[in-house]
């Protein structure tokens, strides 16, 4: 924070010739004609570590009759710091007498100290990326006045022109874009620069931001950690910061689903929309923010390819066809079909069922974390099928499940939505956010063609929305290397492909649907 700082010489003598600076300092400057060699040292020295310098030198130097540029240049070199109140002292007994600073400040040239603001250039920060990594930028913007941003960070409130301006946060904080989230309303999304732990983004509703006891329990939570005194002004500096940006921008929609937005004109995947401008950063809503932590691209492309590569060989097509559920699932809102379920089985474990539905996921986020679970409530099913809503939506060991649940959960992945609730206060009904058009693959030990059969006598409606078949043991791959290529390869590369495919079908949207229609037409 010190390097935030310096001191101007201009604004010493502003307050000294105001009675609210340097006697000894005004005195000198007035005095130059008579002025000794020592009082003209004791000024020089303050003048030479002040930011204005090169002219604060020569105006307390010019009035003397052997005054000469060079002259004052070179000895002025060899001051070695500011000369303290005691030196000035010194040089002119009683010149400190009725000064309102004496014995509280060491050095008058405390009095011009002043926190250099940030240019432009200093409001653009460049983190350097890992190896293989693009560097980070960020452009922090012009802070809402009278608030502003130090040369080196942190944020400070000016407090009049004589008045030292006041700290109220030592890094840098601010408000990125203001977002509607249908759930918890008005949110603001902020960033934060910490020295050892780079920068994080986080939301914040609007609720807690006009809440002080909210505001401070919500940035905390984020490391945002500051005295009682300071809190106020950090609140005051948000509020102002807000409501600038109110001024300039309209708020934007958080989206509630991963897959097709605005009219098919932009695909979003975790944290990022995907349009034929460019990717953008599109920051999770309360709704997405859970799983989009798993929808990120980790480890390389190239090492992801080399194991998805692997169901091309001959023998396993049973196995791609289930797989590349992975890229037909955002076609299928191209149909006019909101959903359909394919399931892999055999009563064995080790032929491979879990590592197609991990080698779907994989092609947009963490092959394990993106997989639901049997025991998931329905409810939990059906809330992740509607935020996944064009991504294929996995669900792994479903043996367990009964007749009757995998019927619910049959209708409701055909059907495209999830059913309205009524509110528990009132007679209204809930926002209803769960709506898909995909197609979810499972896996399990049984047949549910036969489970739905010993439910009913007549199970169609269930039966027309699902594809399954075995798949069998078959030794194509070698153990050893299934083990490294699945169980450790794929775990540590993945999420890649999915962007190149979404940003393909943004940029080729008439393309993609006459293709996948005149498929369409072969198959009726």
């Amino acid at each position: 924070m010190m390097s935030n700082t310096t001191s101007s010489f201009k604004k010493i003598m502003i307050r000294s010739a105001n009675g609210n600076g340097c006697q000894q300092l005004l005195d000198a400057f007035e005095n130059q004609e008579t002025l000794s060699e020592p009082r003209w040292f004791d000024a020089l020295s303050i003048a030479k570590f002040c930011s204005d310098r090169n002219v604060a030198i020569h105006k307390m130097s010019e009035g003397h009759p052997d005054y000469d540029y060079a002259t004052t240049e070179e000895k002025t070199n060899h001051i070695v710091g500011p000369h303290t109140c005691l030196e000035f002292e010194k040089s002119n007994p009683g010149g400190c007498d009725g000064c309102p600073f004496k014995d509280k400040i060491k050095s008058p040239i405390v009095l011009g100290k002043e926190v250099q603001e940030a240019s432009e250039e200093d409001n653009t920060i460049v983190i350097e990326g890992e190896e293989d990594e693009e560097d980070e930028v960020h452009r922090i913007p012009d802070y809402p006045s009278p608030f502003f941003r130090g040369k080196n960070g942190g944020i400070y409130r000016s407090a009049g022109d004589e008045e030292e301006p006041i700290r109220v946060y030592e890094h840098d904080l601010y408000v990125v874009k203001r977002m509607k989230d249908p759930v918890v309303g008005d949110v603001v999304v902020m960033k934060l620069h910490l020295p050892r732990d780079g920068v994080k983004e986080f939301v914040i509703p609007n609720t807690h931001v006009t809440d002080q006891n909210e505001l401070r329990k919500a940035l905390s939570s984020h490391g945002v950690v500051c005295g009682k005194k300071s809190f106020g002004l950090l609140m005051e500096y948000i509020i102002s910061s807000i409501r600038e940006l109110q001024f300039k921008r309209k708020a934007e929609q958080m989206r509630q689903q991963f897959g097709w937005a605005d009219k098919n004109s932009k695909f979003i995947i975790g944290d990022r929309e995907i349009t034929p401008d460019g990717v953008f950063h599109s920051p999770p809503s309360s709704t997405t923010a859970n799983i989009a932590n798993h929808l990120q691209p980790v480890g390389s492309f190239e090492s992801w390819k080399e194991v998805f590569n692997l169901y091309g060989a001959p023998g396993l097509e049973p196995h791609a066809f289930a797989t590349l559920t992975a890229f037909g699932s955002p076609l299928l809102s191209f149909l006019g079909q909101n959903g359909a379920i394919i399931n892999v089985i055999h009563p064995d474990s080790g032929t491979g069922k879990t590592t197609i539905l991990h080698m779907c996921n994989s092609v947009y986020g963490d092959p394990a974390r993106l997989c639901a679970m049997w025991d998931d409530t329905l409810n939990a099913k059906i809330l992740r099928l509607g935020v996944m809503n064009n991504l294929p939506f996995t669900v792994d060991e479903m043996t367990n499940m009964t007749p009757a649940d995998f019927s619910t959960l049959a209708y409701s992945m055909s059907q495209g939505r999830g059913k309205d609730r009524v509110k528990a206060s009132s007679n209204e009904l809930r926002l209803n956010l769960t709506s898909w058009q995909s197609i979810s693959l499972c896996s399990s030990n049984a047949s549910f063609y036969e489970k739905m059969a010993s439910l009913k006598n007549s199970p169609d409606g269930e039966l027309m929305r699902l594809i399954e078949y075995k798949i069998e043991q078959n030794g194509v791959i070698e153990v050893s290397k299934a083990k490294q290529m699945f169980d450790h390869q794929l775990k540590h590369n993945f999420g890649h492909a999915g962007d190149i495919y979404a940003k393909w079908l943004v940029e080729n949207l008439e393309e993609a649907k006459a293709t996948v229609l005149s498929i369409q037409a072969k198959f009726d």
